[in-house]
Protein backbone atom coordinates (compact mmCIF):
# COMPACT_ATOMS: atom_id res chain seq x y z
CA UNK A 1 0.00 0.00 0.00
CA UNK A 2 1.29 3.18 -0.66
CA UNK A 3 1.96 6.48 1.09
CA UNK A 4 -0.92 7.76 3.46
CA UNK A 5 -0.97 11.21 5.16
CA UNK A 6 -2.69 14.10 6.71
CA UNK A 7 -1.69 17.58 5.77
CA UNK A 8 -2.39 20.83 7.07
CA UNK A 9 -2.10 24.57 5.56
CA UNK A 10 -3.15 27.42 8.39
CA UNK A 11 -0.47 29.88 7.33
CA UNK A 12 -2.46 32.16 5.81
CA UNK A 13 -5.74 33.86 5.05
CA UNK A 14 -7.23 30.24 5.34
CA UNK A 15 -7.08 27.32 6.80
CA UNK A 16 -7.38 23.73 5.55
CA UNK A 17 -7.04 19.87 5.71
CA UNK A 18 -6.57 17.15 3.20
CA UNK A 19 -5.95 13.37 2.88
CA UNK A 20 -2.83 11.63 1.07
CA UNK A 21 -3.49 8.10 0.06
CA UNK A 22 -1.94 5.75 -3.05
CA UNK A 23 -0.62 8.68 -5.20
CA UNK A 24 -3.44 11.21 -4.79
CA UNK A 25 -5.42 13.49 -2.72
CA UNK A 26 -8.53 11.55 -1.37
CA UNK A 27 -10.29 14.70 0.54
CA UNK A 28 -9.85 18.12 0.93
CA UNK A 29 -11.67 20.24 3.39
CA UNK A 30 -11.20 24.02 3.07
CA UNK A 31 -11.95 27.28 4.77
CA UNK A 32 -11.25 30.77 3.58
CA UNK A 33 -11.05 32.82 7.34
CA UNK A 34 -8.47 35.15 8.74
CA UNK A 35 -9.32 34.51 12.36
CA UNK A 36 -10.37 31.20 14.26
CA UNK A 37 -7.73 28.77 12.63
CA UNK A 38 -8.23 27.32 16.50
CA UNK A 39 -12.01 26.83 16.05
CA UNK A 40 -11.97 25.60 12.69
CA UNK A 41 -8.93 23.46 11.56
CA UNK A 42 -10.01 20.44 13.86
CA UNK A 43 -13.35 19.93 12.31
CA UNK A 44 -12.03 20.29 8.98
CA UNK A 45 -9.26 17.50 9.94
CA UNK A 46 -12.28 15.71 11.01
CA UNK A 47 -14.26 15.85 8.15
CA UNK A 48 -11.24 14.99 5.57
CA UNK A 49 -10.99 11.80 7.66
CA UNK A 50 -14.38 11.27 6.99
CA UNK A 51 -14.59 12.04 3.24
CA UNK A 52 -11.40 9.84 2.95
CA UNK A 53 -13.09 6.74 4.81
CA UNK A 54 -10.19 7.06 6.97
CA UNK A 55 -8.93 7.82 10.34
CA UNK A 56 -5.47 8.28 12.32
CA UNK A 57 -4.16 4.36 12.66
CA UNK A 58 -4.32 4.71 8.67
CA UNK A 59 -1.81 7.33 8.66
CA UNK A 60 1.68 7.12 7.54
CA UNK A 61 2.45 10.62 8.84
CA UNK A 62 1.44 14.22 9.13
CA UNK A 63 2.92 16.88 7.38
CA UNK A 64 2.02 20.67 7.60
CA UNK A 65 3.05 23.88 6.20
CA UNK A 66 5.95 25.51 8.45
CA UNK A 67 5.67 29.04 7.15
CA UNK A 68 6.72 31.79 7.05
CA UNK A 69 3.35 33.16 8.09
CA UNK A 70 0.73 34.51 10.47
CA UNK A 71 2.47 33.64 14.13
CA UNK A 72 -1.06 32.29 15.47
CA UNK A 73 -2.14 30.49 12.32
CA UNK A 74 1.56 28.53 12.02
CA UNK A 75 1.23 27.58 15.51
CA UNK A 76 -2.43 26.14 15.56
CA UNK A 77 -1.75 24.11 12.21
CA UNK A 78 1.88 22.95 13.76
CA UNK A 79 0.71 21.95 17.10
CA UNK A 80 -2.42 20.04 15.64
CA UNK A 81 -0.38 18.29 13.54
CA UNK A 82 1.51 16.91 16.17
CA UNK A 83 -1.21 16.16 18.37
CA UNK A 84 -1.96 13.52 15.58
CA UNK A 85 1.14 12.44 15.12
CA UNK A 86 1.90 11.54 18.75
CA UNK A 87 -1.40 10.57 19.11
CA UNK A 88 -0.76 7.75 16.20
CA UNK A 89 2.44 7.31 17.08
CA UNK A 90 3.57 8.27 13.87
CA UNK A 91 6.25 11.05 12.65
CA UNK A 92 5.07 14.59 11.65
CA UNK A 93 7.22 16.45 9.27
CA UNK A 94 6.57 20.41 8.01
CA UNK A 95 6.92 21.86 4.22
CA UNK A 96 7.97 25.28 3.70
CA UNK A 97 5.31 27.77 2.33
CA UNK A 98 7.35 28.93 -0.30
CA UNK A 99 7.54 25.97 -2.03
CA UNK A 100 4.21 25.11 -1.75
CA UNK A 101 3.17 28.01 -3.28
CA UNK A 102 5.59 27.53 -5.85
CA UNK A 103 4.30 23.79 -6.45
CA UNK A 104 4.29 23.11 -10.60
CA UNK A 105 5.45 26.34 -11.05
CA UNK A 106 8.15 26.78 -13.36
CA UNK A 107 11.55 29.03 -12.26
CA UNK A 108 12.84 31.97 -11.95
CA UNK A 109 10.11 32.54 -9.51
CA UNK A 110 9.05 35.51 -6.80
CA UNK A 111 7.06 34.29 -4.11
CA UNK A 112 5.19 37.10 -2.12
CA UNK A 113 3.42 35.90 0.91
CA UNK A 114 1.39 38.29 3.22
CA UNK A 115 2.92 39.00 6.73
CA UNK A 116 -0.20 40.50 7.99
CA UNK A 117 2.13 43.19 9.12
CA UNK A 118 3.54 45.98 6.55
CA UNK A 119 6.04 44.04 5.25
CA UNK A 120 5.65 40.93 2.39
CA UNK A 121 7.91 37.74 2.85
CA UNK A 122 9.65 37.11 -0.23
CA UNK A 123 11.61 34.80 -2.03
CA UNK A 124 13.32 34.46 -5.43
CA UNK A 125 13.71 31.00 -6.58
CA UNK A 126 15.39 29.42 -9.69
CA UNK A 127 18.05 32.32 -9.21
CA UNK A 128 21.55 30.48 -8.06
CA UNK A 129 22.88 34.31 -6.92
CA UNK A 130 19.28 35.33 -6.18
CA UNK A 131 19.14 37.00 -2.27
CA UNK A 132 17.68 34.15 0.18
CA UNK A 133 14.17 34.69 1.97
CA UNK A 134 13.71 38.31 3.33
CA UNK A 135 10.68 40.31 4.80
CA UNK A 136 10.58 43.82 3.41
CA UNK A 137 7.88 46.45 2.72
CA UNK A 138 6.66 46.01 -0.63
CA UNK A 139 8.85 49.16 -1.90
CA UNK A 140 11.97 47.93 -0.29
CA UNK A 141 11.13 44.33 -1.75
CA UNK A 142 11.43 45.90 -5.10
CA UNK A 143 14.45 47.60 -4.83
CA UNK A 144 15.57 44.65 -3.70
CA UNK A 145 14.44 42.74 -6.77
CA UNK A 146 15.44 45.19 -9.45
CA UNK A 147 18.91 44.90 -8.24
CA UNK A 148 19.48 41.56 -9.25
CA UNK A 149 18.81 39.57 -12.51
CA UNK A 150 14.96 38.85 -12.49
CA UNK A 151 13.78 38.78 -15.71
CA UNK A 152 12.46 41.49 -17.89
CA UNK A 153 8.77 40.50 -16.92
CA UNK A 154 8.59 39.25 -13.33
CA UNK A 155 6.60 36.08 -12.97
CA UNK A 156 5.00 36.26 -8.86
CA UNK A 157 2.97 33.86 -6.98
CA UNK A 158 1.82 33.86 -3.62
CA UNK A 159 -1.07 35.50 -1.77
CA UNK A 160 0.95 38.94 -1.45
CA UNK A 161 1.58 38.15 -5.35
CA UNK A 162 -1.28 41.30 -6.69
CA UNK A 163 0.67 43.63 -3.90
CA UNK A 164 3.70 43.29 -5.05
CA UNK A 165 3.01 43.12 -9.19
CA UNK A 166 1.19 46.73 -7.79
CA UNK A 167 4.48 48.01 -6.34
CA UNK A 168 6.83 47.11 -8.76
CA UNK A 169 4.19 48.33 -12.00
CA UNK A 170 4.74 51.87 -9.92
CA UNK A 171 8.48 51.99 -10.33
CA UNK A 172 7.81 50.76 -14.12
CA UNK A 173 8.99 47.10 -13.56
CA UNK A 174 6.28 45.16 -15.31
CA UNK A 175 5.16 41.42 -13.60
CA UNK A 176 2.81 38.59 -14.22
CA UNK A 177 1.07 36.84 -11.28
CA UNK A 178 1.01 33.65 -12.37
CA UNK A 179 -0.34 32.34 -8.84
CA UNK A 180 -1.96 34.73 -6.12
CA UNK A 181 -4.66 33.36 -3.18
CA UNK A 182 -3.98 31.17 0.03
CA UNK A 183 -2.19 27.99 -0.07
CA UNK A 184 -4.18 24.73 0.06
CA UNK A 185 -3.43 21.47 2.38
CA UNK A 186 -4.18 19.41 -0.75
CA UNK A 187 -1.09 21.30 -2.45
CA UNK A 188 1.05 20.64 0.82
CA UNK A 189 0.13 17.14 0.39
CA UNK A 190 1.49 16.70 -3.13
CA UNK A 191 4.81 18.32 -2.64
CA UNK A 192 5.58 16.21 0.74
CA UNK A 193 4.86 13.30 -1.25
CA UNK A 194 7.18 14.28 -4.36
CA UNK A 195 9.78 15.19 -2.20
CA UNK A 196 9.65 11.57 -0.57
CA UNK A 197 9.36 10.17 -3.53
CA UNK A 198 12.20 11.85 -4.88
CA UNK A 199 14.56 11.02 -1.94
CA UNK A 200 14.39 14.34 -0.69
CA UNK A 201 14.35 15.84 2.96
CA UNK A 202 11.00 17.24 4.87
CA UNK A 203 11.74 20.24 6.95
CA UNK A 204 11.22 19.66 11.13
CA UNK A 205 7.61 20.54 12.29
CA UNK A 206 8.44 23.84 13.71
CA UNK A 207 7.32 27.55 12.84
CA UNK A 208 9.62 29.57 10.42
CA UNK A 209 9.46 33.23 10.83
CA UNK A 210 11.53 36.02 8.99
CA UNK A 211 12.49 38.55 11.17
CA UNK A 212 15.55 41.32 10.02
CA UNK A 213 18.27 41.18 10.55
CA UNK A 214 18.72 36.94 11.34
CA UNK A 215 16.59 35.70 7.60
CA UNK A 216 17.30 31.80 8.35
CA UNK A 217 15.17 28.64 7.36
CA UNK A 218 15.31 25.24 9.27
CA UNK A 219 17.61 23.22 8.72
CA UNK A 220 16.62 19.86 6.70
CA UNK A 221 15.69 16.45 8.59
CA UNK A 222 15.77 13.17 7.65
CA UNK A 223 12.67 12.31 6.26
CA UNK A 224 10.71 8.80 7.42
Amino acid sequence: MGLTLLAIDSAGAACSAAIWSDGQVRAVRRLATERGHAAHLAPLVAGAFADACLDADDLDMVVASVGPGSFTGLRVGLALAQGVALAAGIPAWGVCSFRVHAAGMATPLVVALDSRREELFVAVLGLPDGPGPFMATPAEAVRRLVEIAVPDVIPLAGDAAPALAAALAARGREARVLRAGPADAATVASTAAAALAGGERLLPPRPVYLRPPDVTLPGPAVPA
